[in-house]
């Protein structure tokens, strides 16, 4: 394991850690601890710190800073272990690592980087969290994503962060759908009553009235079902702006606190080695999943993609490892990506 120093972390890209730690983290105390050991470790040269170095930095007035009491390990170790590859997004192939020291009591603790190579998933300090068979590993693209002017209609109250997410707002769509639901549902059956009573009430009414209804009743259902079941929406090219593929809409929940983020992610194509990779639909192959698809040969190279790990292996073909008896360097698990 490498220091922040030795890996050539800079100060912005500890700040930029801190910040997702407080987007993704679930719990104030394991946030604060996490952050304290961060700016710690950041200024050592691999030193270790006990609780109470830590809790110095992250509340100076505490009194109880024992796991019985602040940030229990078993669960700190849960939340780094799970979210650590988003925290990670930022690093150019670097992956953070949490230390304990259980050799003394106190327990010292401090984070450091590894390289995100094979040999980080093959060697004796095996990541993890590392999903068999991933090949890449993404993350959010340099160019934040923008919503069109249709997509901030059907779409608004989101945006890049979660302080930007406006919940009465996001909802709108929602009770505007459910309101015209309403009314086609009152306008059939004032229709059907009529006919009912001798009215001429044209065929192409009735056909109307319930097309529409079910168009709804559908659009309902393909948003807010895959949004909260899914708890990721993939936006269709007219809701963003540009060219921007693979903009996704990332349901976040911390510390009991709901929200929708605007995201996109990328990742680099281990069969190509370019940064050509974007989310996209499953369909028809792969179906009700994102996929990643590689912009050289969509049909061929797709990855999957996982919201939490950010990690993809291959759902098409495999890179040849060996062909003709000569062999080839395989792909190395989240090269650059």
């Amino acid at each position: 394991m490498k220091t922040f120093v030795e890996a050539g972390i800079s100060a912005e890209n500890v700040e930029e850690i801190s910040r997702s730690v407080r987007q993704r983290v679930v719990g104030a105390e394991f946030q604060d601890f996490i952050i304290a050991l961060l700016e710690l470790s950041a200024a050592s040269d691999g030193t270790t710190f006990t609780r109470a170095a830590i809790a110095g930095v992250a509340d100076p007035d505490r009194t109880e800073f024992r796991s019985n009491y602040w940030a229990k390990d078993d669960r700190l170790l849960d939340e780094f272990a799970t979210h650590r590859a988003y925290l990670s997004k930022g690093l150019q192939g670097h992956l953070l690592e949490l230390h304990r020291d259980t050799r003394r009591k106190p327990y010292r603790y401090s984070i450091g980087v590894v390289e995100q190579g094979r040999e980080a998933c093959e060697g004796p300090e095996a990541v993890p969290f590392q999903l068999a068979g991933s090949k890449l590993r993404y993350r959010m693209s340099d160019v934040p994503p923008r919503l069109s002017w249709i997509g901030g209609i059907t779409h608004p109250g989101v945006g890049e962060k979660r302080e930007h997410f406006r919940k009465l707002l996001f909802l709108t769509p929602f009770f505007v759908m459910c309101g015209l639901l309403a009314v086609c549902g009152l306008l059939l059956s004032l229709t059907t009553a009529v006919a009912f009573r001798g009215g001429i009430v044209p065929v192409s009414t009735f056909v109307t009235l319930i097309a529409v209804s079910a168009l709804i009743c559908w659009s309902l259902y393909w948003r807010w079902n895959r949004l909260f079941d899914d708890r990721i929406l993939l936006l269709g090219m007219v809701d963003v702006s540009g060219d921007d593929r693979g903009v996704v809409l990332d349901r976040e929940e911390i510390d009991g606190v709901r929200s929708i983020v605007l995201r996109r992610y990328v990742a680099d194509c281990p069969i190509c080695r370019t940064t050509t990779i974007s989310l996209s639909r499953g369909e028809k192959d792969f179906r009700r999943r994102i996929v990643g698809r590689c912009d050289n040969s969509p049909r061929e190279h797709v990855f999957s993609f996982d919201r939490v790990t950010l990690e993809g292996g291959p759902l098409g073909v495999q890179p040849a490892v060996a062909r003709g008896g000569v062999h080839h360097s395989e792909p190395e698990v989240g090269a650059d990506a």
